[in-house]
């Protein structure tokens, strides 16, 4: 049940008490809020934007299916009030939904659909876009098309830093982006000082305590155990499991993928039984499948399972990673394994191709 107050609240000050739990990363209260406000929307255009604002919020919690009901919603409102900014930021949106659970090419699909109606209103390197640009960055990422993803992540950077400035947390998101995919090519050096620098700007916007702090701290983590930095590793990875854990279910992917690193730290620094307890704990506070499956809770499964093999617990090791790769092929058939959006696509769409944006940034 509601409290009174939101009753007797407006819709613009509903959603705008929305918008600061949302930006203190209190997803369910900003959930409430936006519910709450919905049914006093004056307008269609106003029940589109916290139709947006909720999918918005149930995407930070992994709540796919009422994020994709949501966007679809505002999809239809925004298309026939004929609101073509918003109608990309929507598609936008629904394909990172896609993206996060392992549908990426729809989620490619609907970036590129994005792309273009930014093109056609002549919006073509604005923060809308370079939304969109970030999107399909993570998307590529994904697919493990690294340099396609690096450019694509460069692109919203360098359009972040012209609209935003250095110091907004969406170029902070850029940087953390482009910091993951760099450690994914390798050069641990060059990741540390990108995630570094979206740590500062992350903790001076929302504090230490925030989920998007916690994401850099996570990537930071991984960072440090390239580099075999074990100590700075575990304590890094221990912050940002705490912080994630007071905002998000244990089903998380991001709180997943926190414990599966901190279980890695403490196997590669030589603690086999302590990564058990850790990978055992996981597995114990998700009880059942989660609602969606995601590709972080396969790699629990098998990072479990392999752990435990080692352990000499060979049958449950056996079906824990039977289990796993039964789970990893379903996401591999949702995903389009065969790339079918090809980079020509999405430069028809609105991208420009290599050198336009990205030579112009450096860290």
């Amino acid at each position: 049940m509601l409290a009174p107050s939101l009753f007797a609240a407006s819709w613009s000050d509903l959603a705008a008490r929305g918008s600061f739990q949302y930006d203190h990363g209190l997803y369910r209260d900003s959930i409430a809020q936006y519910g709450a406000a919905l049914p006093l929307a004056g307008s269609p255009a106003d029940r589109a934007v916290t139709l947006y604002r909720l999918a918005l919020a149930h995407e930070k919690l992994a709540e796919f299916a009422d994020a994709e009901r949501c966007y679809r919603e505002a999809l239809t409102i925004f298309r026939a009030e004929g609101d073509a900014v918003r109608l990309a930021l929507s598609l936008a949106g629904l394909g990172e939904t896609y993206r996060a659970e392992g549908r990426l090419d729809e989620a490619l699909s609907s970036e590129q659909h994005a792309l273009g109606i930014l093109k056609q209103i002549g919006k073509p390197e604005t923060a809308e876009a370079a939304g969109v640009f970030a999107i399909a960055g993570e998307v590529l990422d994904e697919q493990h098309r690294l340099r396609a993803a690096r450019t694509f992540t460069q692109q919203a950077l360098f359009i972040r830093e012209k609209t935003l400035g250095p110091d907004h947390p969406d170029f902070a998101t850029s940087l953390n982006n482009l910091g993951v995919i760099t450690l994914e090519q390798k050069n641990a050096g060059e990741a540390e000082i990108l995630l570094t620098r979206a740590l500062r700007i992350r903790e001076a916007r929302f504090g230490a305590g925030h989920p998007a702090v916690a994401s850099t701290l996570l990537s930071l983590s991984s960072v440090y155990l390239e580099q075999k930095r074990y100590a700075e590793a575990e304590r890094t990875c221990y912050r940002a499991l705490e912080t994630m854990r007071r905002f998000l279910p244990a089903s998380h992917p991001d709180v997943i993928r926190a414990q599966i690193g901190w279980a890695l730290i403490a196997h590669r620094s030589g603690n086999s039984t302590g990564a058990i307890d850790v990978l055992e704990a996981a597995v114990r506070s998700i009880g059942d499948r989660p609602a969606t499956i995601t590709g972080e809770y396969a790699q629990l499964l098998n990072l479990y399972g392999k752990y435990l093999g080692e352990a000499g617990d060979k049958e449950k090791s056996r079906r824990l990673r039977l289990e796993a790769n039964q789970l990893a092929a379903q996401l591999a058939r949702k995903s389009g394994e065969g790339a079918t959006v090809a980079l020509g696509e999405l430069e028809a769409a609105g991208w420009q191709g290599p050198g336009r944006y990205f030579l112009r940034w450096t860290p």
